[in-house]
């Protein structure tokens, strides 16, 4: 594992907050505007970008080299 453990529990919970705050703009009565549907795009490819990184972390874990 290339992560600390604690690294993926926040890269988990910055993508929640993301996620989130996606729903919020996406669902919450904000005005469709381009610059709305850019900061949704945005969003979006963030969590992607997190989510591939944590995907790709295949090594074996090993305890107290990290």
């Amino acid at each position: 594992m290339l992560h600390k453990i604690s690294d993926m529990i926040y890269l988990v919970e910055v993508m929640h907050k993301k996620a989130k705050q996606l729903h919020s703009i996406k669902y919450g009565g904000y005005i469709k505007t381009p610059e709305r549907d850019k900061h949704i795009d945005v969003l979006i490819e963030d969590i992607q970008t997190m989510a591939h990184k944590i995907a790709s972390d295949k090594e074996p874990y090993k305890k107290g080299e990290q």
